[in-house]
């Protein structure tokens, strides 16, 4: 079954790439053809990522990351490279064991989305209340999605443990930054 993916892939590949060489050739113009094939590219993505999507509802991130460290690394080929080494592929670049980098780099796109998107808002809305309970709504779906087979109260009153030693930690640092300046 594997071998008749694989060229079935093949076929539908090389026709795609003949049909991109003909749409290609329309446009002489350089930056109405890249233009083109910069959309061309996102449909195509955006196309196979959301046909993805209707079979694993929680796929669409890990393949827009995939194609993220696919740009960012230069093209598909070094990516498949490091898929297939034992070295790990990723955007943020941080190594394989590094669990406090690993959690500071998600706590900053966390904290860098939701205050961007809390600047769509309309300007009434865009209050700490809101921004508070929008942090809430996130834990609530992510516990309920994520940890369903685990104690979910738990759960929250660790992570609330967690942040007050992390506030002490943080209350603690300024502290001692006023003594010493």
């Amino acid at each position: 079954m594997s071998k008749e993916i694989d060229e079935n892939f093949l076929v539908a590949m090389a026709g795609a790439v003949a049909h991109i060489q003909d749409y290609s050739g329309q446009y002489q113009d350089r930056k109405e053809r890249q233009l083109k094939l910069k959309i061309l590219v996102l449909g195509i993505v955006s196309s196979v990522i959301e046909i993805e999507n209707v079979q694993d509802p929680t796929s669409a991130a890990n393949l827009w990351s995939f194609m993220e460290v696919s740009a960012k690394q230069k093209g598909l080929d070094h990516v498949t490279e490091l898929l297939h080494s034992e070295r790990s592929y990723s955007v943020s670049e941080i190594e394989d064991h590094d669990v406090p980098s690993g959690m500071n780099y998600l706590g900053q796109k966390l904290y860098l989305s939701l205050y961007k998107h809390l600047l769509d808002l309309p300007q009434s809305l865009q209050t700490s209340e809101i921004l508070l309970r929008a942090v809430e709504t996130l834990l609530t779906n992510l516990l309920h999605q994520q940890f369903q087979d685990e104690n979910q109260h738990q759960l929250i009153d660790s992570l609330a443990e967690h942040v007050h030693l992390s506030l002490r930690d943080l209350q603690n640092r300024k502290i001692v930054g006023l003594k010493t300046r």
